[in-house]
């Protein structure tokens, strides 16, 4: 392919940029924030591939991974793999899971309106997949 490896941005990391490429099979090297705008994409990953060994905890975690990611090919290829099997089944792609969550999020939030309360500032739906 064009792209063996996807590496994120910080502070602000990739948000539909990573679906994209995780579902081209690119996996994603990412350092996680403490802000919702630097935790998207470590989450994407972390959910496709669990214990993933490209996200970081540092900055300089991340150079040591990328460099050792980079000098190892195979290693680089089985990752890119692993990527590409698991995103038939992960929640990441699961559209149907999504929307059904969405839809439900959508509905306390009008049954708390014709209940006449105001639905909370920071409303919280624990998804099926989580």
């Amino acid at each position: 392919g064009f792209c063996d490896l996807y590496l994120d941005t910080f502070a602000y990391n990739a948000h539909s940029t990573a679906k994209d490429a995780l579902w081209s099979g690119v996996p994603i090297l990412a350092l996680a924030g403490e802000v919702f705008a630097s935790r998207v994409a470590p989450a994407l990953v972390s959910l496709l591939l669990p214990g993933a060994p490209a996200l970081a905890r540092t900055p300089e975690e991340y150079e040591e991974i990328g460099v050792r990611l980079a000098s190892n090919p195979r290693m680089l290829a089985r990752l890119c793999e692993e990527v590409r099997q698991r995103r038939w089944a992960s929640p990441v792609f699961d559209a149907v899971s999504w929307t059904v969550q969405w839809e439900r999020a959508l509905r306390m939030q009008t049954d708390l309106l014709l209940a006449g309360y105001l639905p909370p500032a920071n409303m919280h739906v624990v998804a099926a997949f989580v």
